[in-house]
């Protein structure tokens, strides 16, 4: 699994991207590209991240008829050097599309596509609430997923991306089980919190009490409400104190008591369709306040008054927190 690229590669790789949006101007631009490419592993991971977003974008993204029309009209015009910038252009397309296959090979996004033969799903910057079979509430997390396993002897629940929250119902006949690839967690009738993140499952159980089982070792550790526990296939963290009470994502709400502001975009960010990130002069920022998940343009506006930044627009989907004074 690769680190998240850093904000200087992200910001070179937004500037790579704007230039390819302009054909004309991009004949010039190949052989530079490549260079940048080559120089760091964190460069290639940056334009990967880059057309991955711009991918949930899609009105703004120019499609691969328009791409080969106009490799073909500039072909028509050039005579043998102009072939020369076609097949330069032909290059960069080629390194665009072989790195958006190498994404696709990284476990979160081979969840992604298993996501979509999913019984239950919830779209990209949406939470959705759904009713199961025997009445126990589930509330699905921005692009996550789950399969549904009911039998007559048991209620098992598979989380393949995402987070979600389950208010289970009463059963004593089946018990209910969530697993993930790291383990299971056994309901004791109760509300808690499943999220997977990176190769890690963290629980936060809200009422009543779940015993986990990682799947490589044989230990069960029971988590009573008020607390949680992240865990792996063979290891896993302490049990620790919930900050909140109740979680405030279902709601469709980010609460933030003295966030540092990199964590809050970051928390945002899932919600948002399109980069979102902070400059690094303002990632220290503490934010305070209660802010709307569903509308994170509001949620960007409310931050500017609250604190002495802004927001910058590259393109219409990559948008970047600065210093009000930028």
């Amino acid at each position: 699994m690769t680190n998240k690229p850093g904000f200087i590669a992200l910001q070179q790789a937004a500037r790579w991207y704007a230039e390819f949006q302009d054909v004309p101007a991009a004949q010039t631009c190949p052989d530079d590209f490549q260079r940048w490419l080559n120089e760091s592993a964190e460069n290639q991971e940056a334009w990967q991240h880059v057309q991955r977003i711009s991918q949930r974008f899609t009105p703004l993204r120019e499609t691969d008829a328009r791409k080969t029309a106009a490799l073909t009209a500039l072909t028509a015009k050039s005579g043998h050097a102009g072939r020369r910038q076609v097949l330069k252009m032909a290059a960069w397309m080629a390194i665009g599309s072989l790195a958006g296959w190498s994404t696709w090979r990284y476990p979160p996004l081979r969840n992604q596509m298993l996501a979509w033969r999913a019984d239950y799903r919830s779209p990209y910057g949406e939470i959705t609430r759904f009713t199961l079979s025997d009445g126990s509430q589930i509330w699905l997390d921005t692009d996550s997923a789950l399969t549904v396993d009911y039998s007559p002897t048991q209620r098992r629940l598979h989380l393949i991306n995402g987070r979600v929250m389950i208010e289970t119902a009463s059963d004593p006949q089946r018990p209910l089980t969530v697993t993930t690839t790291q383990g299971s967690l056994h309901a004791l009738g109760t509300v808690f919190s499943v999220q997977l993140i990176n190769d890690s499952t963290a629980l936060h159980v809200y009422q009543g009490a779940v015993a986990v089982s990682p799947s490589a070792i044989h230990n069960v550790i029971r988590v009573e409400a008020g607390r949680g526990i992240t865990f792996r296939d063979a290891s896993s963290g302490p049990v620790t104190a919930l900050s909140q009470p109740e979680p405030a994502w279902p709601r469709g709400l980010l609460q933030a008591d003295n966030l540092p502001l990199v964590e809050f975009i970051a928390r945002l960010s899932a919600y948002h369709h399109g980069y979102l990130a902070c400059d690094p002069a303002v990632e220290a920022l503490a934010v305070t306040g209660t802010f709307p998940l569903n509308d994170t343009d509001m949620a960007l506006a409310m931050l500017t008054r609250v604190l002495p930044v802004r927001v910058q627009r590259r393109f219409s989907w990559w948008l970047t927190v600065v210093p009000r004074g930028e």
